[in-house]
C-alpha cells in the first residue's frame, strides 16, 4: 500500500480490490478520478495505453478514499494517461421533500457549484437512462464503498452507485454488461 498519497493531475495509480483483482485510476482535475473497465491479476501495467480502455466512471473524491486500495504508482513508461476529455456531466442530488438529481455539466474548471443545470428533477419513467449513465457530483470518502462497488462490476459486470436507491425510490441496479477481459 502507498504509505501518502499526493493529488497530481494525470497521476496513475494501482488499486488492489482484493487478491488477483487490480484496476487502474487516473486522477483528473479537481479531485476528479477516472476509472477504468480495465483489470489485471497482478500489480503488472507495461504497455497499457488508457486512450484505448473505455471508462468506467469519473467521481470527486478524496486521496483518503484511495488509502488502503491504491498499491502503487506505474511509470508513464508504463502507463500512457488518457488524454480525452473527462466527462462533465452529473447527477446533483436534490434532499429535502422531494428526493431526486438534477443533470449538470461541471464548469471548466470541474466545479460543481457554478455548473449549469440541464434538466431538474429527473424522474425514473422519463430519464432512466440518464440516472444509470452518470455519476452523483458529491464527494466519495469511504474506500469500502469504493472497493465494493469496483469488485461488484468487475466480477458481476454490474456499474451501480447505490446511493442513487435512495434519492430515486423504486430503482433497481442496471442490467450487467458484459465485461472487458483482463488486460
Amino acid at each position: 500500500m502507498l504509505k501518502k498519497i499526493t493529488w497530481q493531475e494525470g497521476k496513475i495509480l494501482s488499486l488492489k480490490l482484493k487478491d488477483n483483482l487490480y484496476t487502474l485510476v487516473q486522477m483528473r482535475e479537481n479531485y476528479y478520478l477516472q476509472f477504468f473497465d480495465l483489470i489485471n491479476t497482478q500489480d503488472t501495467w507495461s504497455g497499457v495505453n488508457l486512450e484505448k480502455v473505455d471508462p468506467l466512471f469519473f467521481i470527486f473524491t478524496s486521496t483518503k478514499a484511495l488509502k488502503g486500495l491504491a498499491i502503487s504508482e506505474p511509470s508513464s513508461d508504463e502507463v500512457r494517461i488518457d488524454m480525452r476529455p473527462p466527462e462533465k456531466k452529473m447527477l446533483r442530488a436534490i434532499i429535502g421533500g422531494n428526493y431526486g438529481a438534477d443533470l449538470i455539466e461541471l464548469t471548466d474548471s470541474f466545479e460543481t457549484l457554478d455548473a449549469i443545470t440541464l434538466k431538474s428533477n429527473l424522474t425514473l419513467t422519463d430519464d432512466l437512462d440518464t440516472i444509470y449513465k452518470y455519476e452523483l457530483s458529491g464527494m466519495i470518502g469511504d474506500p469500502e464503498k469504493l472497493q465494493n462497488r469496483l469488485v461488484n462490476y468487475f466480477e458481476n459486470g454490474v456499474n451501480w452507485d447505490k446511493s442513487k436507491e435512495f434519492l430515486f425510490k423504486g430503482i433497481s441496479a442496471p442490467h450487467a454488461k458484459k465485461l472487458s477481459p483482463t488486460k
